[in-house]
């Protein structure tokens, strides 16, 4: 029987899967490049950035080891912080 999900939660899940997909994509790092180096199939890393799943706590780190960002949980809600900031290509 699938359980009941509240707003608050529905939200927390799309917050999470749009921070990972912008992590994702500053990072340079494509959906194939994600799913083999997590261990994900392409799916998985999409529904991920949908909010339509929940990640481990094991592939979200190593999720946010290869986008090179910090995952911060704080009373505001979630908050991506990159290791390195995303340089702008001008060319």
């Amino acid at each position: 029987m699938p359980r009941a999900t509240s707003r608050t939660e529905l939200a927390y899940d799309d917050q999470l899967g749009r921070g990972l997909r912008r992590a994702r994509l500053a990072a340079g790092v494509g959906f194939r490049e994600a799913a083999k180096l997590a261990g994900l199939d392409i799916s998985s890393v999409w529904r991920l950035e949908q909010g339509k799943i929940n990640p481990r706590l094991s592939t979200l780190l190593v999720l946010m080891k290869l986008y090179k960002a910090n995952l911060n949980v704080g009373s505001d809600g979630l908050m991506l912080q990159w290791l390195e900031e995303p340089s702008e290509d001008s060319g």
